[in-house]
């Protein structure tokens, strides 16, 4: 059994009192035991993101990822514009509406250049919510997903309590 203690003070008394974390989850690797899954997303791009007693989890399509808590930092949510899209969008755009006011190109690919490069801008500057997996070595893990839920709040903070058991140790 893994058990740690950490001291605070209390606000009314002054007095030094011990909290006490249990966990009855022995980490050794040659035990092979069954994790239980404590909590579970799946995102819009298809990523699927389980957190169990000792690992993250990280399925795709493409990629499988197993992140030991211990090599996490914290899991977090933030909110980034698609750069690239913008700049493409913006660019192409306005030379497509200019090379149509000149005469450049023809009128009806023109505008449909125009159009489309101003959606393109327009998607970009909607921007799309990132949950961000800090480890411990300066690196991050970013995934994408369109709509920010009440369930990825649950999992970010379920996340985000597994590891502060694992920092208090």
């Amino acid at each position: 059994m893994a058990t740690t203690g950490c001291e605070y003070y209390t606000i009314a008394t002054g007095q030094q009192q011990r909290q006490w974390h249990y966990h009855y989850t022995y980490y050794y690797q040659w035990l092979r035991q069954h994790e239980n899954i404590l909590s579970h997303y799946c995102t819009d791009g298809g990523q699927q993101l389980s957190l169990t007693a000792k690992r993250l989890l990280v399925a795709s399509k493409h990629i499988k990822r197993d992140l030991p808590l211990q090599k996490i930092k914290r899991v977090s949510l933030q909110f980034r514009r698609l750069t690239f899209p913008l700049i493409v969008g913006a660019v192409v755009g306005c030379f497509a509406a200019l090379a149509t006011y000149k005469g450049i190109i023809s009128y009806w690919i023109g505008i449909s250049l125009t159009i489309s490069g101003f959606i393109l801008a327009y998607y970009g500057w909607l921007g799309s919510w990132q949950i961000n997996v800090e480890l411990t070595g300066e690196h991050t893990l970013h995934y994408f997903t369109d709509r920010r839920t009440p369930q990825l709040d649950e999992f970010i903070n379920k996340a985000n309590q597994q590891l502060a058991w694992f920092q208090v140790r």
